[in-house]
């Protein structure tokens, strides 16, 4: 028997198979791997974010910040841990794209159960005007280095503000 077979359960030799499903086309670790998971254990420490955003706004206005609004929000994690932290949170996620936000739906807000209700996601740019206030806006990540140029970048920050 060549080396590159070995007996399927029927006993009948074949060829050997792969992650991918393929004989003879082995995916590294790198393809296999999920890119939205890779992007949250790199950049993300969403527990972390909740108790800065908390402290933080506490230090400022002196009591409990309940409504997020998180731009460039990707997976939505942060949205989800903000609303499982209190009971009243609410959380709003803008992002451009929709799988990344459909995959994050799956892993962090169906997780969630009812309090999901807590998270509304919105598919725009985030320098479209929206019909809700927050009482913290965040853009982590560095995001917003998209806007290359100080006018576009400026914009955003006004249109943030008014939010």
């Amino acid at each position: 028997m060549p080396a590159d077979t070995k007996r399927t359960r029927a006993g009948r030799a074949g060829k050997k198979r792969t992650p991918t499903g393929r004989a003879g086309k082995k995916r590294t670790r790198a393809q296999r791997a999920d890119k939205h998971v890779c992007y949250e254990r790199a950049v993300q420490a969403p527990e972390a974010d909740v108790d800065f955003i908390n402290r933080s706004f506490r230090r400022l206005r002196e009591r409990a910040p309940r409504v997020l609004r998180e731009d460039f929000c990707g997976t939505a994690a942060l949205c989800a841990k903000w609303v499982s932290h209190h009971r009243e949170n609410r959380a709003y996620g803008i992002d451009l794209d929709e799988k990344t936000l459909n995959w994050g739906i799956q892993t962090h807000l169906v997780p969630l159960g009812k309090r999901a209700a807590g998270v509304t996601l919105i598919r725009q740019d985030v320098r479209a005007p929206v019909n809700f206030k927050a009482d913290a806006i965040v853009a982590f990540n560095f995001s917003y280095c998209v806007f290359k140029d100080r006018a576009t970048l400026r914009g955003y920050l006004e249109s943030a503000r008014k939010g």
